[in-house]
């Protein structure tokens, strides 16, 4: 990893980055994060909470964000199959508020991305199965965990939809003259 290997997506602080890999006779080496290079990038990121989700095709994940003070930048990865990330600022300060944008992410792409506070995430599956590894610089916070309704924001989901949790179902709407994310 290093500063070339950076892309800046078309949210503001967001960006999509190229891992290290190496494959030989033994399978795959894969370095998923590197302090180093997110501060060449001069991101103020700490992690402190690792997750991984397994999932099946069709699945959506999301979309999720959390409130100040627990807001948080995320890494996703995918580390076992193939997803379309997707991203919703929610950023009121924003010249991006409200627009929303896609990365097919795989366990070949060898990219993750990086997400910064007050933009919500989520993902559907689009191999049998997936696996996606988090990194988060702030801990779960039940008070402050919030989302949009996966289907409120005007994105074409690539797949028929397979499984929603019921906590994903009851998200409230996106609607672009309310405030989200303080």
């Amino acid at each position: 990893m290093n500063m070339k290997n950076a892309n800046l997506l078309s949210l503001k602080g967001m960006f999509l980055i190229d891992l290290f890999s190496h494959i030989d006779k033994r399978g795959k080496f894969q370095k998923l994060y590197n302090q180093i290079f997110i501060d060449e990038l001069g991101l103020d990121i700490n992690i402190r909470e690792s997750f991984i989700s397994e999932s099946n095709k069709g699945d959506i994940r999301g979309m999720h964000y959390q409130n100040i003070p627990f807001e948080n930048y995320k890494i996703v990865s995918c580390i076992s199959g193939e997803i379309i990330d997707v991203v919703l600022d929610l950023r009121l300060e924003s010249p991006s508020y409200g627009i929303s944008q896609s990365i097919e992410l795989s366990c070949d792409s060898n990219k993750s991305v990086i997400i910064p506070p007050g933009i919500a995430h989520g993902f559907q599956v689009l191999s049998n199965t997936a696996v996606v590894h988090y990194l988060s610089t702030r801990e779960y916070s039940s008070e402050n965990d919030m989302g949009i309704l996966w289907n409120s924001f005007g994105f074409e989901w690539p797949l028929s939809i397979g499984n929603i949790s019921e906590r994903d179902l009851h998200h409230p709407k996106f609607d672009i003259n309310k405030k989200y994310y303080n």
